[in-house]
């Protein structure tokens, strides 16, 4: 039995305990993680699915100033070599991946691709997915809501488009779960947030160590320490 000291040793940090605390005030103390997951997943039914059941690339993970405002530029193969001229490897970690298709093109890169370990954060695990798993294209597949998951480790890049944060009935606490498992100086690029991005950059603002961007419908997020 799992005594107050040893349960604390899950969360990876204060900042994804507190998130998790205020998911528990919500949906009941005595839920599980697999019941907040499925629970969260029933109240997100009325998605668009059109939406994202197209495989999304690194094209599609790009934000230029054209259609996202000034000032708002990422390429995510450059940001990886950005850190890795500063680090010998990295974590990817992409939630709402679908089927891995952005994952599979950042790991079948020459230049980066044997220097990433990559995660896919996913409400199910699709066919397309697994095999990509089983055969290194993806490192790990997480079965669970962006609002559910508790990290086991840090990331330095996370990406989402038309993920959870998009759908999320608890956008708030779907953030700080990836605004905290952010490694120092690591980087969370969200797209397609709806009109959500001021409120939620708000949010962040009152948390010490987070320097926050936005601009129309992304927002891009560093730790800071």
């Amino acid at each position: 039995m799992m005594t107050p000291k040893t349960a604390k040793r899950i969360f990876l940090n204060k900042g994804i305990r507190c998130a998790h605390e205020a998911l528990r005030e919500i949906l009941g103390n005595g839920n599980s993680r697999g019941i907040f997951s499925r629970i969260i997943t029933e109240r997100r039914g009325a998605e668009k699915k059109e939406l994202y059941v197209k495989g999304r690339g690194i094209e599609d993970y790009k934000i230029g100033s054209a259609n996202w405002g000034k000032k708002m530029e990422i390429d995510p193969l450059e940001l990886a070599k950005a850190m890795l001229r500063r680090k010998s490897g990295i974590r990817i970690l992409d939630v709402g991946a679908y089927d891995g298709t952005f994952l599979k093109e950042m790991k079948s890169n020459k230049e980066v691709g044997g220097k990433i370990k990559t995660t896919a954060l996913v409400l199910h695990e699709t066919e397309a997915l697994k095999k990509r798993r089983e055969s290194g294209l993806v490192d790990r597949t997480i079965t669970a809501s962006v609002e559910s998951w508790l990290p086991r480790e840090r990331y330095d890049i996370v990406f989402s488009n038309y993920g959870g944060m998009l759908y999320s009935p608890y956008p708030k606490i779907a953030l700080r779960k990836i605004a905290y498992c952010l490694e120092k100086k690591g980087i969370a690029v969200i797209l397609s947030m709806g009109l959500k991005s001021k409120e939620l950059a708000a949010e962040l603002a009152h948390d010490k160590g987070f320097r926050v961007k936005i601009s129309k419908n992304a927002m891009i997020i560093k730790r800071m320490k």
